[in-house]
């Protein structure tokens, strides 16, 4: 079992997506709720870029990216142990919908397009 965090889009912001692996035939990729500018984006350790930290923070402005960049990473660490936590308890038995519903109820959900009510004919 692996959950990998990547990034589909090269530049601008972008979703961080994540590809759960459990063996050779089941693959699923979903997004996670978290979003990054891809020009920050470490891809090999799959974190907010370390080397934008500052090392000594003198402005409230550096303290404030390097709060930051802590946030993140901690967040995303987070997500991947609460997401490890519910494929053991589910006995890896989940798919797409099961990690959708499990996202939704402790990240909150996605914002939907709003449908247009349809209207049914009228029958004389």
């Amino acid at each position: 079992m692996s959950i990998k965090f990547y990034l589909r889009k090269k530049t601008g912001e972008t979703k961080i997506s994540f590809r759960y692996c459990r063996g050779r035939k089941d693959d699923t990729v979903l997004t996670t709720p978290f979003s990054i500018l891809a020009e920050h984006w470490d891809s090999e350790n799959e974190c907010y870029r370390e080397s934008l930290r500052k090392r000594n923070p003198k402005n409230e402005i550096d303290k404030l990216l390097n709060k930051n960049i802590d946030s993140i990473n901690l967040k995303l660490s987070e997500f991947k142990v609460s997401l490890n936590g519910f494929i053991l308890d589910n006995n890896y038995r989940i798919d797409s919908d099961k990690i959708k519903g499990f996202i939704a109820k402790n990240y909150g959900n996605p914002p939907t397009k709003a449908l247009k009510p349809v209207q049914s004919p009228i029958l004389l």
